[in-house]
C-alpha cells in the first residue's frame, strides 16, 4: 500500500478507487460517496451510500484489495482512516464478515489469522468487546 496517508479531495463524479485494487480505509469528512458492486460486465450496481462521518474502504485492510468501487457524488473530502498509531480495529463477527463478502467462514477466519501471523493484526482486549473480534493495526506493514 504505497499510497500516502494523507487527506484527499474529489470533484463530483470523480473515481475514488475500484473493485480489486489495493489500499487505505477513508473517513469522508465532507461530501457523499457512491460504492458499487461489479455488476452485469460494464454496468455498475449500486452498493451503498457514505455520508459525512462514514469510513469506506476498510475490506482493504482485511483482504487487501477493495471489495466495492467508489465514486465521489458530490465534491469530497476524505481521510486516512483510521487516525493516530497504533490504532484500534473492532471487526465485525466473522460471519458477518463472511456474509457480507460472500466468501466462507473458514475462509474469513483463515484471512484474519494470516494478517496475524503476517505481523499486521495483533490482538488486543477492549472492554466489552469479544476477545477475537479486537485488533491493533500495525501501520509499518500495512505500508509496506
Amino acid at each position: 500500500m504505497a499510497e500516502p496517508r494523507r487527506s484527499r479531495s474529489f470533484q463530483a463524479g470523480a473515481p475514488i478507487y475500484g473493485i480489486g485494487a489495493d489500499g487505505l480505509a477513508w473517513r469522508v469528512e465532507r461530501g457523499s460517496v457512491r460504492l458499487d458492486t461489479a455488476g452485469t460486465p460494464g454496468e455498475a450496481c449500486f452498493a451503498s451510500l457514505a455520508i459525512s462521518g462514514d469510513i469506506i474502504g476498510s475490506e482493504a485492510m482485511l483482504f487487501g484489495a477493495y471489495a466495492f468501487s467508489a465514486s465521489s457524488l458530490t465534491h469530497c473530502e476524505i481521510s486516512p482512516w483510521p487516525e493516530g498509531a497504533p490504532a484500534n480495529v473492532v471487526l465485525p463477527t466473522r460471519q458477518d464478515i463472511a456474509d457480507i463478502t460472500a466468501l466462507r467462514l473458514e475462509t474469513v477466519s483463515r484471512i484474519i489469522k494470516g494478517l496475524e501471523r503476517a505481523g499486521m493484526l495483533h490482538p488486543v482486549r477492549v472492554a466489552g468487546v469479544h476477545a477475537t473480534r479486537s485488533f491493533a493495526v500495525n501501520f509499518r506493514h500495512l505500508a509496506a
